[in-house]
């Protein structure tokens, strides 16, 4: 299982997103706080974290995947969670997404510290 902890955060996302077919249903673990976007025709998912920002432009950077929930949990938005899935490389609209498919999620107790970098 790959595990996305503070210490690896930013360079496993990274090279997940770079390297998708590496990663295409392998299992994998993280925390972060869990968010709710609905555009009025689809509901998403996601856990996110705040990288320490890499330009003068943005003093952090947003990070984080959509996940794949079968039976959304009754969870408050921006708790901190932690999630077990599969990554998994799925099309929408002729575009490539990755999500955590068959997200399992759980509450976690909130870091003091919830950047990484």
């Amino acid at each position: 299982m790959l595990i996305l902890d503070d210490d690896n955060y930013v360079e496993k996302y990274i090279d997940i997103y770079t390297n998708r077919e590496r990663y295409n249903n392998m299992k994998i673990s993280l925390c972060g706080k869990y968010e709710i976007f609905d555009n009025g025709e689809n509901t998403y998912y996601y856990v996110t974290r705040y990288g320490i920002g890499v330009c003068a432009l943005h003093e952090y950077e947003y990070m984080g995947f959509e996940l794949q929930i079968k039976n959304p949990p009754d969870i408050e938005e921006q708790s901190w969670v932690r999630v077990e899935g599969y990554i998994e490389c799925y099309l929408e609209n002729g575009v490539e997404f990755l999500r955590i498919a068959d997200a399992q999620i759980s509450i976690e107790d909130s870091p003091e510290i919830v950047y990484v970098h």
